[in-house]
């Protein structure tokens, strides 16, 4: 899967402290299914980059600067084509890069405030996709899930460690922890008892640090703190095979892989409608001091994440951005001090609309004054210092 240039800085920022930073990989062509490379379509370059700063980073930088011309079929694609540089569209599309970013200057120093976030424990992961368990994993797709519910509602999100001191997040959301360490569940439960939000997701807990089944500890964190024990699981054959019927009545398919799980002291949210597990829980809520613990017990459908992070966000009160934008508008707030930033990033082929709430300001990528409604045009962007 590929990573998107959000996804790096999201991980890079948190890892970093505070510390400058910036983002590097960049490449004027894109990888497509069975290996085929495509060329950037016109503005798409420029925009991953300005997501790049949108999201926290100093500065870009790309893979390649020429291309050679022993090298026919290039899987990574350079700044400056072999075939007449200085006259193509890419390296004009370049040119255009650098002088947004000359103008981004102001934004230098500020940072991204984020009150949640995206837990991974890269060992767990590599235990996770191992061939030891009862179906293929591809972690980095059912993570990309969550973290597009994230971009979709435009609320900022850090990638963390479990090392991560959690003190400084509203909520943390782990789409998986296969390989449980005593410390990080000691850490997590901690973190929810002192009023934190945390979110599990499916296959979790199966192995403990000494990758051992069914551990003592492990349990303990299970029952105590997330309120379940998961007796079994079975995948799926495909991949929305089942489905969750929620409280309110609504369906959500499901599938993947199925557990089932038993209460000891959470609530059932939704339970599994179709399938050997029909009638179980499929999604849990228990309250632990002052928080609360969530558990998915399935691999739903990638827009009830989006449904449930609204639900969240309105739930602990999460500060959203003061904008209201079209489908397809992407949305970033960087600031120090007094001063914001509000990056807008149409990914559209069509002009998109947006409207300031209660701010104004000027775009520093055109130099126009901006307030209430206005249009942002096909693939383009503004960087707007908010004045009021």
């Amino acid at each position: 899967a590929v990573v998107s240039p959000a996804e790096v800085a999201d991980y890079l920022r948190p890892l970093c402290e505070g510390a400058a930073f910036t983002v590097g990989g960049f490449s004027t062509t894109q990888g497509g299914p069975e290996g085929m490379v495509h060329v950037s379509p016109p503005g798409a370059l420029r925009l991953a980059c300005l997501q790049a700063i949108a999201h926290g980073a100093e500065g870009v930088h790309f893979a390649q600067w020429q291309q050679s011309p022993y090298f026919g079929i290039p899987k990574v694609g350079a700044m400056l084509p072999a075939v007449q540089p200085l006259k193509s569209r890419i390296f004009k599309e370049i040119c255009s890069i650098g002088d947004s970013l000359h103008k981004l200057g102001a934004v230098s120093g500020s940072g991204t405030q984020a009150e949640c976030a995206l837990m991974i424990d890269w060992q767990s992961m590599r235990a996770l996709e191992s061939e030891a368990n009862p179906r293929d994993f591809d972690f980095l797709s059912i993570f990309k899930e969550y973290h597009a519910a994230f971009s979709e509602l435009n609320i900022p999100v850090d990638i963390i460690s479990p090392s991560t001191d959690l003190s400084r997040y509203r909520a943390v959301l782990a789409p998986n922890l296969y390989l449980l360490k005593d410390t990080d569940a000691e850490k997590i439960s901690a973190y929810i008892k002192a009023g934190g939000l945390f979110v599990l997701g499916f296959c979790s807990g199966i192995l403990s640090e000494q990758g051992l089944l069914g551990d003592p500890g492990v349990l303990s964190f299970f029952q105590k703190t997330m309120g379940i024990w998961v007796e079994e699981r079975e995948p799926e054959t495909q991949t929305l095979a089942n489905g969750i019927k929620m409280r309110d009545g609504r369906l959500v398919k499901a599938g993947y892989l199925s557990e089932r799980v038993h209460l000891e002291g959470a609530e059932a949210l939704g339970h599994f409608s179709e399938g050997m597990f029909a009638g179980s829980p499929a999604l849990t809520a228990h309250r632990y001091g002052r928080g609360m613990a969530y558990y998915i017990a399935t691999r739903p459908k990638a827009s009830f994440y989006r449904y449930a992070l609204e639900e969240l966000a309105e739930q602990i009160g999460l500060q959203r951005p003061p904008v209201k934008v079209s489908p397809g508008v992407e949305v970033s707030l960087r600031q120090t001090g007094k001063r914001r930033f509000l990056f807008l990033l149409n990914w559209q082929e069509v002009p998109s609309d947006v409207e300031l709430i209660a701010v104004s300001g000027t775009d520093l990528l055109s130099g126009k004054s901006r307030s209430g409604r206005f249009k942002l045009d096909p693939r383009d962007a503004a960087v707007i210092e908010l004045s009021d």
